[in-house]
């Protein structure tokens, strides 16, 4: 076994550790969604994944179209939770591909003479929906939709009678409306369900690196994917 052999196995021990005690100490800041529930139970879902994989991680509440376009960018190291339709046009984020959480989008309306969901409701109302939501999106493909920045100002807006129909991920819709003191009263869910969807942490191709561990931090935890 040569010297030049040795030489070149000890460096690249040694760059090998540097690289992987930069990623233990780097913080890494993740964009999540403003005012919407769904996303702070997913965000406080991931924290714990990073505590138990020993990594450092800084949560940063944006708009869900800002945040998205921060992680593909590289200005956030990722975005907490996206369901696998952000790979067709954010090419730059990889999936930590395991379920953080099961999402549920519902259709709500102030209009009395509409009570369940189903496709219909597409091809005779005016949908609202919040920029970045990409089952919203996926769903109104096609059909006339108006736009909203978070999930309260969505609310704000139907009760005006901006639009027909509120596209809203359910946990977000159902927290904001028992929390707003009778003011949503009048606004009603439709069921069934209008998208269900597993929800995925996406990390900048930059920080691939630390998929595996977020991946087995995440399969370790206790609780069930949040529903």
């Amino acid at each position: 076994m040569g010297v030049n052999y040795l030489f070149g196995l000890f460096f690249s021990c040694i760059l090998y550790g540097g690289f992987a005690n930069a990623a233990e100490n780097k913080t890494y800041i993740v964009g999540y969604s403003e005012n919407a529930p769904f996303h702070d139970l997913a965000r406080d879902r991931l924290r714990l994944a990073y505590l138990r994989a020993g990594l450092n991680v800084q949560f940063v509440a944006a708009s869900s179209i800002r945040s998205l376009h921060n992680a593909n960018r590289g200005n956030f190291d990722g975005d907490t939770a996206r369901i696998a339709l952000v790979e067709k046009t954010y090419k730059n984020l990889r999936r930590v591909d395991v379920t953080l959480a099961e999402l549920r989008g519902a259709a709500y309306t102030i209009r009395d003479d509409l009570k369940t969901y189903d496709a219909t409701v597409l091809k005779t109302s005016i949908i609202g929906r919040v920029r970045g939501v990409l089952w919203a999106e996926h769903l109104t493909a096609g059909h006339r939709s108006d736009l909203t920045n978070n999930h309260a100002q969505l609310f704000d807006m139907l009760q005006r009678k901006r639009f027909d129909v509120a596209f809203a991920t359910e946990i977000s819709g159902d927290i904001l409306i028992r929390q707003a003191d009778g003011r949503y009263a009048n606004i009603v869910k439709l069921m069934p369900p209008a998208y269900t969807a597993r929800t995925y942490h996406y990390l900048h191709k930059q920080n691939a690196s630390i998929i595996p561990k977020l991946e087995a931090a995440l399969r370790s935890l206790d609780a069930d994917p949040i529903r």
